[in-house]
């Protein structure tokens, strides 16, 4: 029996079990108001494209679920469920929502550097992940003691202010970048929705992404051009919200 993780636009996501292993569900709705058999072919191609995609990321060295079957007649995606983690979203609010930071420096540091690192290996194999945001990176812990996924990870981490490894998960939205030009562009725009991401949780947050920044400028291939252009697309992201 599956049980209903998350819903959005696309899909559907449940735990459930594949070989008498736990994991999760994948599942992406139909659109009625397509053809049926345009439909069929356009959630195929997608479906390829994210397992494709996640297939490209691990050989990056960018820790994802491993996937384990595909099937194309339910739309349905089976992949690895991440015992004993939870949402970087769900940390940096933890963290944001103290009044003094100062214990969770060290934390902070390490979530920078894994974060920056990430993105480089990403982007440095020509991968865009299309939403990069604090709720599709997950921290995880080898603790053998969480039987709630989320609250019992999330209290462990704060506490120990540390984790075993970062996770980056949902690439349905991920693409291949190809000619220079719009590749830089498309890599910016990774950059710009993971900052505005991360400081919709408190502007203080900030700082951490900076730090990842610095990390990813000095290992990502055209590290510096990237950054360049992150800042002109953040302009008119910013000029966009003064004037509409």
């Amino acid at each position: 029996m599956s049980i209903l993780l998350s819903q959005g636009a696309e899909g559907k996501i449940y735990i459930g079990e594949f070989l008498s292993k736990k994991c999760l569900i994948k599942e992406r709705f139909k659109k009625k108001y397509r053809v049926e058999e345009l439909d069929k072919k356009l959630t195929k191609n997608r479906m390829m494209n994210e397992s494709r995609n996640i297939f490209r990321a691990s050989k990056l060295g960018i820790k994802v679920p491993t996937l384990y079957f595909i099937d194309f007649i339910e739309r349905k995606i089976y992949m690895e469920y991440l015992e004993n983690s939870c949402q970087l979203k769900v940390i940096l609010q933890s963290i944001y929502s103290q009044n003094d930071i100062s214990p969770y420096k060290l934390l902070i540091n390490k979530i920078s550097e894994d974060l920056g690192n990430m993105i480089s290996k990403l982007h440095t194999g020509d991968l865009v992940h299309g939403d990069l945001t604090p709720s599709n990176i997950i921290l995880t812990i080898k603790e053998n003691t969480c039987s709630d996924l989320l609250n019992n990870a999330e209290k462990i981490i704060l506490e120990k202010k540390n984790y075993d490894d970062m996770y980056l998960i949902d690439f349905g939205l991920s693409a291949v970048t190809l000619s220079t030009s719009s590749s830089i562009e498309d890599k910016a725009v990774d950059l710009y929705v993971l900052k505005r991401a991360i400081i919709s949780s408190n502007p203080k947050s900030e700082e951490l992404f900076e730090m990842a920044m610095d990390i990813y400028k000095n290992n990502c291939t055209n590290g510096e051009e990237i950054i360049d252009k992150y800042k002109k697309v953040e302009m008119r992201g910013r000029k966009k919200l003064c004037f509409g």
